[in-house]
Protein backbone atom coordinates (compact mmCIF):
# COMPACT_ATOMS: atom_id res chain seq x y z
CA UNK A 1 0.00 0.00 0.00
CA UNK A 2 1.15 3.52 -0.79
CA UNK A 3 2.47 5.57 2.15
CA UNK A 4 0.19 8.50 3.05
CA UNK A 5 2.94 11.16 2.69
CA UNK A 6 3.52 10.00 -0.91
CA UNK A 7 -0.23 10.06 -1.61
CA UNK A 8 -0.55 13.57 -0.18
CA UNK A 9 2.46 14.77 -2.19
CA UNK A 10 1.09 13.35 -5.45
CA UNK A 11 -2.35 14.87 -4.84
CA UNK A 12 -0.80 18.26 -4.05
CA UNK A 13 1.22 18.12 -7.28
CA UNK A 14 -1.71 17.03 -9.47
CA UNK A 15 -4.16 19.48 -7.82
CA UNK A 16 -7.51 17.84 -8.63
CA UNK A 17 -10.27 20.38 -9.14
CA UNK A 18 -13.99 20.36 -8.40
CA UNK A 19 -15.92 18.93 -11.34
CA UNK A 20 -13.14 16.58 -12.39
CA UNK A 21 -13.54 12.81 -12.38
CA UNK A 22 -10.68 11.32 -10.34
CA UNK A 23 -9.86 7.67 -11.00
CA UNK A 24 -7.65 5.08 -9.29
CA UNK A 25 -7.53 1.84 -11.31
CA UNK A 26 -5.44 0.17 -8.58
CA UNK A 27 -7.68 1.36 -5.76
CA UNK A 28 -6.37 -0.56 -2.78
CA UNK A 29 -8.03 0.90 0.31
CA UNK A 30 -8.92 4.14 -1.50
CA UNK A 31 -6.16 6.37 -0.15
CA UNK A 32 -5.71 8.40 -3.34
CA UNK A 33 -9.44 9.11 -3.68
CA UNK A 34 -9.78 10.03 -0.01
CA UNK A 35 -6.80 12.39 -0.27
CA UNK A 36 -8.16 13.95 -3.48
CA UNK A 37 -11.53 14.48 -1.79
CA UNK A 38 -9.82 16.09 1.21
CA UNK A 39 -7.76 18.34 -1.11
CA UNK A 40 -10.85 19.51 -3.00
CA UNK A 41 -12.75 20.12 0.23
CA UNK A 42 -9.86 22.24 1.55
CA UNK A 43 -9.96 24.34 -1.65
CA UNK A 44 -13.74 24.84 -1.51
CA UNK A 45 -14.46 25.43 2.19
CA UNK A 46 -15.74 21.87 2.59
CA UNK A 47 -17.64 22.20 -0.73
CA UNK A 48 -19.52 25.26 0.61
CA UNK A 49 -18.35 27.51 -2.25
CA UNK A 50 -19.78 25.11 -4.86
CA UNK A 51 -23.30 25.13 -6.24
CA UNK A 52 -25.71 22.45 -5.05
CA UNK A 53 -25.26 20.51 -8.29
CA UNK A 54 -21.46 20.71 -8.01
CA UNK A 55 -21.64 19.49 -4.41
CA UNK A 56 -23.79 16.55 -5.49
CA UNK A 57 -21.29 15.70 -8.24
CA UNK A 58 -18.39 15.82 -5.78
CA UNK A 59 -20.12 13.53 -3.31
CA UNK A 60 -21.62 11.02 -5.75
CA UNK A 61 -19.84 11.03 -9.12
CA UNK A 62 -16.34 12.51 -8.86
CA UNK A 63 -14.49 9.41 -7.67
CA UNK A 64 -14.01 6.15 -9.56
CA UNK A 65 -11.82 3.17 -8.75
CA UNK A 66 -11.26 -0.52 -9.33
CA UNK A 67 -9.63 -3.03 -7.02
CA UNK A 68 -8.66 -6.63 -7.73
CA UNK A 69 -8.41 -7.96 -4.16
CA UNK A 70 -11.74 -8.56 -2.40
CA UNK A 71 -10.58 -7.64 1.11
CA UNK A 72 -8.91 -4.41 -0.08
CA UNK A 73 -12.06 -3.57 -2.04
CA UNK A 74 -14.15 -3.95 1.12
CA UNK A 75 -11.77 -1.65 2.98
CA UNK A 76 -12.00 0.92 0.18
CA UNK A 77 -15.80 0.86 0.33
CA UNK A 78 -15.72 1.31 4.10
CA UNK A 79 -13.12 4.09 3.86
CA UNK A 80 -15.19 5.92 1.23
CA UNK A 81 -18.34 5.60 3.31
CA UNK A 82 -16.57 6.98 6.39
CA UNK A 83 -15.45 10.00 4.34
CA UNK A 84 -18.85 10.66 2.76
CA UNK A 85 -17.86 9.52 -0.72
CA UNK A 86 -20.34 7.63 -2.87
CA UNK A 87 -18.24 6.79 -5.90
CA UNK A 88 -18.11 4.01 -8.41
CA UNK A 89 -15.68 1.70 -6.60
CA UNK A 90 -15.81 -1.67 -8.31
CA UNK A 91 -14.21 -5.05 -7.81
CA UNK A 92 -12.29 -6.18 -10.88
CA UNK A 93 -9.02 -6.32 -12.75
CA UNK A 94 -8.19 -2.99 -14.42
CA UNK A 95 -5.84 -4.84 -16.80
CA UNK A 96 -8.71 -6.96 -18.13
CA UNK A 97 -11.86 -6.01 -20.03
CA UNK A 98 -13.21 -4.88 -16.62
CA UNK A 99 -10.85 -1.94 -16.83
CA UNK A 100 -12.18 -0.94 -20.23
CA UNK A 101 -15.55 -0.38 -18.54
CA UNK A 102 -14.11 2.32 -16.27
CA UNK A 103 -15.46 5.74 -17.27
CA UNK A 104 -13.18 8.39 -18.72
CA UNK A 105 -11.33 10.39 -16.10
CA UNK A 106 -9.89 13.87 -15.93
CA UNK A 107 -7.29 12.84 -13.35
CA UNK A 108 -5.71 9.46 -12.65
CA UNK A 109 -4.03 9.08 -9.27
CA UNK A 110 -2.63 5.64 -8.70
CA UNK A 111 0.33 3.58 -7.61
CA UNK A 112 -0.13 0.23 -9.32
CA UNK A 113 1.20 -2.89 -7.67
CA UNK A 114 4.40 -4.30 -9.05
CA UNK A 115 3.61 -7.98 -8.73
CA UNK A 116 4.57 -10.94 -10.86
CA UNK A 117 1.46 -10.89 -13.09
Amino acid sequence: FTPRPLIDCMVALVKPQPGEVVQDPALGTGGFLIAADRYIKQQTDDLFTLTERQQEFQRNEAFVGMELVLDAHRLALMNAMLHGIVGRLTLGDALSPDGAALPRADVVLTNPPFGTK
